[in-house]
Parts: C-alpha cells; structure tokens; sequence
C-alpha cells in the first residue's frame, strides 16, 4: 500500500479539523486575553473553559449523518460474515482518531495561546490532553 488515497480522505479531514479550526477563532476573538486578576476574570476563565468543552463535546453531533451512511454497508458485510463487529470498531477508530487528535491539537494551539492561559509546556499539554479526551469521548 504506497499511500491512503480514498474519496473519504479529504472529507474527512475537513470535516475534522475546519469546524475546530472556526471555532477556535471564534472562542479567540471572544476570549482574547483574558486577565488572570479579579473575579470577572475567574469568571471569564471558567465561562471559556466552558464552552471549550461542550464544543468539543457536541462536535461529534456532525459526524452522526456519515454513522447513518455506513449503516447499510455494515449491515450488508456483516451478514456476509467478512468482519465482526469489533473489527468494524477498530477500523472506524484507527481511521478517525488521527484527524480527531489532528484537529484537536489545531483547536488547542489556536485557543490556549490566544486567551491567555499560561505559557507552560506541561499546562498546555495538560490542556491538549483534555481536549482529545473529551472529543474521544464524544466520537
């Protein structure tokens, strides 16, 4: 196999990561630098981190009508006994997570610099770390 080359690879990745990438401007421009003195600003760190994380979240709510498309495919092999359920799993995971990790690690670096959280290589992959947790969960 010299390269992946399929008509689902460049939907998929910009279906992943261009949704990630626009809302990480978005929380930007409306989060730029917040402070880290006084309650408003506590405030604003917590409402951002807030919406950092139901955005992920429910991210995966777009990825629900291309669950639906594969159904017959699925149905259709799995009756023919090619593959077991699991395999599909793995399959579907191995083929998604990268662009999920991608596109998360985009959001991340556009979003942690910009409003200002703090310029530490641990927090920040901390951070990272969070975000690709909370969009796994939500595949």
């Amino acid at each position: 196999m010299i390269g992946v080359k399929s008509k689902y690879t460049r939907p998929l990745l910009a279906q992943r990561i261009m949704p990630r990438i626009f809302m990480g401007l978005i929380i930007a421009s409306i989060w730029a630098d917040i402070g880290n003195n006084g309650s408003n600003d506590l405030q604003n760190r917590n409402s951002v981190i807030f919406m950092i994380s139901i955005f992920t979240g429910m991210s995966a709510n777009f990825y629900t009508p291309d669950i639906m498309e594969d159904r017959p495919l699925y149905v259709r092999e799995r009756n023919d006994r090619f593959y077991r359920p699991v395999t599909y799993l793995l399959g579907n995971v191995l083929v998604q997570v990268p662009a999920l990790v991608l596109g998360s690690v985009i959001f991340s670096s556009i979003v942690y610099f910009s409003i200002g959280l703090d310029n530490e290589a641990g927090k920040f992959g901390y951070f990272v770390l969070m975000i690709v947790a909370i969009a796994t969960t939500g595949e």
